[in-house]
C-alpha cells in the first residue's frame, strides 16, 4: 500500500511539473493563477509546502474564475491536496457543494472526487450523500461513474446503505459499461458489510451475461 502510495504521489508531481512547465509562458490572469494553484499543490505533494492558508486563499480565488480549467484544477488537485493534509475540509465542502451543480460537466465531475477525498478523511457524510444521489443521474458518464465510486467509499465507512443500494441497482443497468463496472464494485462493499444480499443476487444474475467483458469478470466475485 506504502509503494502504491509512493508512486500515486510520483506520478501526480511528474503530471503537475509537465503541465506547470507547459504553462508557464501564458501571461492571462487566469492561467497565472492556474499556474499558482498546480505550483501550490505539487509543492504540497512534495512535501515541501505548508502555508496552508495561503494555499486555502489561492483555491477559493480559482473558485471564483469562470474559465472551468481553473475552478477544476483548484477542485480536483490543490483542495484535495489540501484535505489529503488534513486540512480546509470546510472550504472544500463547500466547494464541493457548490461544483456539484455547475454547468461544467468537469468541473461536476472534480467536485464529486473532491467528496471522495473528503469522505475518506470522514468529513462530511450527509453532504456527500446528498450530492451522489443528485449526480448518480448525471447526464454525463464520467460524472456517473464518479459518483459510483463516491457511493462505495460511502458505504465503506458504513455510509448510505439504502441510497447506496439504489444507486448500484440503477448504475448496473447503465447504458454505458464504465458506470456498470464500477456498480459491480459498489454491490461488493455492499456485501461486505452484510447488505443488500437479495438485491446483489438478482444484479448479479443479469449482470453475469453482460456484453461487456469486464463487468462479467467483476461479477463473478458476487458470487
Amino acid at each position: 500500500m506504502k509503494t502504491r502510495m509512493n508512486t500515486k504521489k510520483i506520478l501526480v508531481i511528474s503530471l503537475l511539473t509537465i503541465t506547470f512547465a507547459s504553462i508557464a509562458v501564458e501571461v492571462s490572469p487566469e492561467k497565472k493563477l492556474k499556474t499558482k494553484i498546480l505550483d501550490i499543490t505539487r509543492k504540497i505533494y512534495r512535501g515541501v509546502y505548508t502555508d496552508f492558508d495561503e494555499a486555502i486563499i489561492t483555491a477559493k480565488k480559482g473558485m471564483k474564475i469562470e474559465t472551468e480549467g481553473v475552478r477544476g484544477t483548484a477542485l480536483e488537485l490543490l483542495f484535495i491536496a489540501l484535505v489529503e493534509k488534513g486540512q480546509a475540509y470546510e472550504e472544500a465542502t463547500n466547494a464541493a457543494i457548490e461544483s456539484i451543480k455547475d454547468e461544467n460537466n468537469i468541473v461536476r465531475r472534480s467536485a464529486v472526487g473532491l467528496f471522495i477525498a473528503l469522505v475518506e478523511k470522514g468529513q462530511t457524510y450527509e453532504e456527500a450523500t446528498n450530492a451522489a444521489v443528485e449526480s448518480i443521474n448525471d447526464k454525463d458518464r464520467m460524472v456517473r461513474r464518479t459518483t459510483v465510486f463516491l457511493l462505495t467509499a460511502l458505504v465503506e465507512k458504513g455510509q448510505a446503505y439504502e441510497k447506496a443500494t439504489n444507486a448500484a441497482i440503477e448504475s448496473i443497468n447503465d447504458e454505458n459499461n464504465i458506470v456498470r463496472h464500477p456498480a459491480v464494485g459498489l454491490f461488493i462493499a455492499l456485501v461486505e458489510k452484510g447488505q443488500a444480499y437479495e438485491k446483489t443476487i438478482n444484479a448479479a444474475a443479469e449482470s453475469i451475461n453482460d456484453e461487456d467483458g469486464d463487468v462479467r469478470f467483476y461479477t463473478v466475485n458476487l458470487f
